[in-house]
């Protein structure tokens, strides 16, 4: 295709071609919007990761650097065990400063069933910002892995925005 394409379109007005047409991509990418709300989860089962030194060593920097972020301070092994969980880390931005801002985030767990847990965060308004979650500790332990889970996004009082887990209803 591209030795017909040359053969019929003269090297010069292919490369201004390939000019524009960059600069459309490039526009079109730029412009398009952010999201609103995004939200990474990271499970934290051990509290070390082995030291490999093959193709997966860039993987295991990635997670070592969670694991010491989350683990930090923890000096005891009972104190790193009580660590282990999840963790949901949501940012958001592109919002009016003028009113608060407020955070949910609804799971269910392996042993709760059906039953829907909450927890939120309100913070001052801003256009910008961040909030985790946690469920580790003896939550974690108890009640086991989060089977679903749903972050919504508020302010003053109005839903923005929400993302949710696959098997969230």
């Amino acid at each position: 295709m591209a030795f017909a394409l040359n053969s019929l379109i003269p090297m010069q007005k292919m490369t201004s071609v390939k000019a524009v047409l960059f600069l459309c991509v490039f526009l079109f990418v730029s412009c398009a919007p952010k999201e609103v709300l995004s939200v990474r989860q990271f499970r934290m089962t051990e509290t070390e990761v082995e030291r490999d030194y093959s193709h997966r060593y860039h993987e295991n920097q990635f997670i070592r650097g969670e694991i010491n972020r989350h683990t930090y301070g923890a000096i005891t092994g009972k104190e790193r065990e009580a660590r282990k969980g999840y963790y949901y880390t949501v940012n958001w931005n592109q919002l009016s400063s003028t009113k608060p801002v407020r955070v949910v985030l609804e799971y269910r767990q392996a042993s709760t069933g059906a039953r829907i847990k909450k927890m939120s965060r309100t913070f001052p308004a801003a256009d910008t910002g961040s909030a985790e979650f946690q469920i580790i500790g003896s939550d974690y332990q108890k009640n086991g892995h989060i089977l679903s889970w749903r972050i919504s996004l508020y302010q003053g009082g109005q839903k923005i925005s929400a993302k949710q887990s696959y098997l969230w209803d």
